[in-house]
């Protein structure tokens, strides 16, 4: 199966319940996933007139104990608050942005954001930019190999005014990506996918048919999203896999191509992640 990023998720779902398409409930369920409940700090720096917002403020109670996450009261909010606040708010749209080294475009300002971003790889942005507000996700991993869990905590933080421009719309990331997987076709067949080994081999396949989850979407999302977006997630996965090892290169000028090669598609594919879930969502219309 292939899986977005935590933060395309709560973009593209979040968006979703403030256009009205998608129920609270049925959101946090797809951002959350296997993770433990999602919990967010600093909802007091959300515009809400006349209070601030807790755990259960301006809610009804979902949950069996009384908690719209379904969880208990104690400790921080949880999504179901989240996406409420926002709501209260004049939170729009959500927008997702995936940084990497070198590339750090619609990321909004200050600086110490836009490494903290650039740091966890993923960040979400609030429309409209007036707002400048933005979500980080703080993931911790806990337990054993054999029984593991992941903690999520969601900070709210202070930005600039963003007007994230220059990044493509969702009909050239599909023209883009369509040229990129013939490309990521012929590069993988020179690189020697066989030498990888038997296993290898399997995986590469396994990625070529996976497809996003029942549900990994808001039913609202638009048919050329969904595809644009499963194309990117397989080319990300086979570039990621093709990073494993040096495959059939010889000598350093070889592999300084090959990863020039695959830096080249990662970064179509990413931006293609960030097109489509902001069209999808709403944010990029």
């Amino acid at each position: 199966m292939l899986e977005l990023p935590r933060s395309a998720r709560l973009a593209v779902w979040g968006s979703a319940v403030l256009a009205g398409t998608a129920a609270p409930p049925a959101a946090t369920r797809a951002v959350t996933r296997a993770d433990e409940p999602h919990r967010v700090v600093g909802l007091a720096l959300l515009p809400v007139p006349g209070t601030v917002p807790g755990p259960t403020s301006g809610l009804r109670p979902t949950g069996p104990t009384g908690d719209p996450d379904g969880e208990g009261t104690d400790g921080p909010p949880g999504l179901v608050a989240l996406l409420s606040a926002l709501a209260l708010a004049g939170v729009e749209a959500l927008r997702v942005v995936l940084p990497v080294p070198g590339d750090v475009s619609g990321l909004p300002g200050p600086a110490t954001f836009n490494q903290a971003a650039l740091d966890a790889g993923e960040c979400v942005l609030v429309e409209p930019d007036r707002l400048g507000l933005a979500l980080l996700p703080e993931v911790t991993v806990f337990g054993s190999a054999l029984d593991r869990g992941t903690l999520v905590t969601w900070h709210v933080h202070r930005v600039a005014e963003h007007r994230v421009t220059g990044l493509g719309g969702v009909a050239e990331a599909e023209a883009l990506l369509s040229t990129s997987l013939r490309d990521a076709t012929s590069e993988l067949a020179g690189l020697e996918v066989a030498a990888w080994g038997q296993d290898a081999a399997d995986r590469v396949a396994d990625v070529r048919r996976g497809v996003l989850r029942s549900g990994a979407l808001p039913p609202s999302t638009p048919p050329r999203c969904v595809r644009v977006l499963e194309g990117a997630l397989r080319i990300r996965a086979i570039v990621a896999l093709a990073r494993e090892d040096d495959g059939g290169s010889v000598t350093a000028g070889e592999a300084a191509r090959r990863a020039e090669a695959l830096r080249a598609l990662d970064s179509v594919a990413r931006r293609a992640v960030v097109a489509a879930v902001n069209a999808g969502g709403g944010a990029g219309r």
